[in-house]
């Protein structure tokens, strides 16, 4: 089992981060350097948004084939 807490200011910076549909995506990592005693791992927001590029359009590849 893991425990997740988020404070007041967690909340908020989630709100403040949330996509234009809603959500918000998140990493959880884990630290370099642990100490006994102290939490593990850390949750990160993921601001990470896709670009088309390489041929890429609306998560399909265009395909140059003359067939």
């Amino acid at each position: 089992m893991v425990k997740i807490s988020f404070s007041k200011k967690d909340l908020q910076t989630m709100m403040d981060n949330l996509s234009e549909s809603g959500w918000i995506n998140t990493v959880l990592k884990e630290k370099k350097e642990k100490i006994e005693g102290k939490p593990t791992h850390y949750l990160e927001v993921d601001n990470y948004k896709p670009t088309p590029a390489n041929g890429l359009t609306n998560g399909k590849v265009e395909n140059d084939l003359p067939f």
